[in-house]
């Protein structure tokens, strides 16, 4: 009997390594950040894959990749959930953004004093994986590309992705310390005891834009905002802040709410240009045809072309829902009435998402893969 070891997963954010990347998509806020630092907004429905394409574009593991050349003067801040951030001030925000700012320049305390990440640690794991890697790999050099079976192969590459995350974090770890410039080590003092203040920010953006360094502010659900950062000081301190900067600042923002729609909602307070006017907006919708294939091709031979087809017809290419009823198939293979399983499986999945399964044909966004 094949192992149950299920490539499908849905429920949480996918990790980088199993990212289905919409290529189109982030093409294009790949290439807004390298050229000059530019602005996106990520928009869609629920369960499109937008907190999943943040997190992947800023995988530590992905960014040689993705950015190339920038990658080393690229600095990420964490994901800014603003589910998280109800309680947060304009100085409070400010203060979470940056933290990776001042730990990148070693103004802050070292990333490795945690035991978890300790060069002894880092050198123990990366030993480990690269054996059981060469393990895989012997293993697997008894089969041809097309016989290797599925489990093994899905096997493989999630090891080879841990010696490549594993190696990134040691090179990181060993790397001599980015000592800060006078200038931005003066900026940081500025704005630790200013925080939050906008010229202290505009300083400290000037610093790092004379250097070659580019900071990119992620923030998710943008359009869940509450309360103290739901204010014009906020979004137009932003606006002036990343408009100024000349791209040192590159703020990536998603959410559910198209920027038109976020507009009207906000003219009551705005008193100048829309908040968002220096972003390029990028909508997720259904996976196209080919990134479809891409994860349906995860489940080897055990999906006949026919399974891949009636899936697809079953979800309309919704990412998600598309993961949940491929993960219920492959469980239920075996069972002859595996196809109600699916169908049962789609039915709870689809209470979390209501009437926004789908985009309406009518929205004013432009979706791209």
């Amino acid at each position: 009997m094949q192992p149950n070891n299920n490539p499908f997963e849905h429920g949480n954010p996918v990790p980088p390594e199993r990212y289905v990347q919409r290529r189109v998509a982030q093409a294009t806020v790949v290439s807004r950040v390298v050229n000059y630092g530019q602005s996106s907004a990520i928009t869609g429905e629920p369960r499109m894959g937008k907190t999943s394409l943040l997190l992947y574009l800023a995988a530590p593991e992905m960014r040689a990749q993705l950015y190339g050349e920038w990658a080393e003067r690229l600095i990420f801040s964490p994901l800014m959930d603003a589910h998280k951030l109800s309680a947060f001030g304009i100085a409070q925000f400010w203060t979470r953004a940056l933290r990776s700012v001042y730990a990148h320049f070693g103004v802050v305390s070292s990333a490795l004093n945690d035991e978890a990440d300790s060069l002894e640690h880092l050198q123990a794991a990366l030993s480990t994986a690269r054996q059981a890697l060469g393990a895989l790999e012997r293993q697997a050099a008894g089969y041809t590309v097309l016989t290797i079976p599925a489990p093994l192969q899905i096997e493989l590459e999630a090891k080879h992705k841990d010696v490549i995350a594993l190696t990134a974090r040691w090179q990181a770890a060993t790397r001599p310390s980015n000592a800060p410039s006078s200038s931005i080590a003066a900026c940081l003092a500025a704005l630790s005891a200013q925080p939050g203040d906008p010229f202290a920010l505009e300083d400290l953006f000037a610093a790092l834009k004379a250097e070659n360094w580019r900071f990119v502010l992620l923030i998710d659900e943008y359009d869940c905002f509450q309360s103290r950062l739901h204010t014009h000081d906020f979004y137009g301190g932003l606006r002036s802040v990343a408009t100024l900067s000349q791209g040192a600042l590159c703020v990536i923002i998603a959410g559910r709410m198209s920027l038109e729609t976020f507009h009207q909602r906000t003219v009551a307070m705005n008193q100048g240009s829309p908040y968002f006017n220096y972003m390029a907006e990028i909508g997720l919708s259904v996976f196209a045809p080919d990134e479809s294939a891409g994860l349906l091709a995860r489940a080897g031979d055990r999906f006949t072309s026919e399974d891949c087809q009636r899936l697809l017809t079953l979800t309309g290419g919704h990412p998600h829902r598309l993961q949940v009823a491929a993960a219920a198939l492959w469980d239920a293979y075996e069972n002859a009435a595996r196809w109600q399983h699916v169908e049962a499986a789609l039915k709870i999945g689809d209470q979390g998402l209501g009437a926004c399964l789908i985009p309406s044909p009518q929205s004013p966004i432009t979706h791209f893969s």
